[in-house]
């Protein structure tokens, strides 16, 4: 995969068209997360195959525009890495890793993004780790896009 198509799969994220998202998927795919992006300690996270995404997803837009913007990518025959920073603005209160973001506010999420690749290059493993979380005041960059 390359870094636009990479661009394009998180354009489909980001309107929830997760069809789009879900075509890199392989039929047997995981998502391992440290956590669903809910505040407070808890166990890790493992999504089982494409509807299992799509519904976390649908809940995790329901409370959130969400705007990913890719800050590296690194491409390779069996592994992909991603470093994103992905904007959360919030629909209504709604929490988020460690606490409540109001409605029309904004917490940005640095996440690191590991894909394991299928002998035909669909994702077959994906790690996901948030590893950073700000609440910016004011304007947020979402507006750019």
């Amino acid at each position: 995969m390359e870094r636009e198509e990479m661009e394009n799969c998180l354009d489909h994220f980001k309107h929830t068209r997760y069809d789009g998202v879900t075509a890199h998927f392989a039929d047997d795919v995981t998502l391992q997360y440290h956590n669903d992006f809910a505040p407070g300690a808890q166990p890790g996270k493992i999504i089982y195959g494409k509807d299992e995404f799509i519904e976390t997803c649908k809940a995790l837009h329901e409370s959130f525009d969400i705007y990913p913007d890719i800050e590296e990518f690194i491409s390779g025959w069996k592994y992909n890495t991603l470093i994103t920073r992905m904007e959360f603005i919030a629909k209504k209160d709604a929490e988020l890793i460690d606490g409540i973001v109001e409605k029309g506010k904004a917490a940005v999420v640095d996440v690191f993004v590991f894909f394991d690749l299928s002998f035909d290059g669909k994702f077959q493993n994906i790690r996901i780790a948030p590893y950073n979380i700000t609440y910016p005041e004011g304007d947020v960059r979402h507006a750019l896009k």
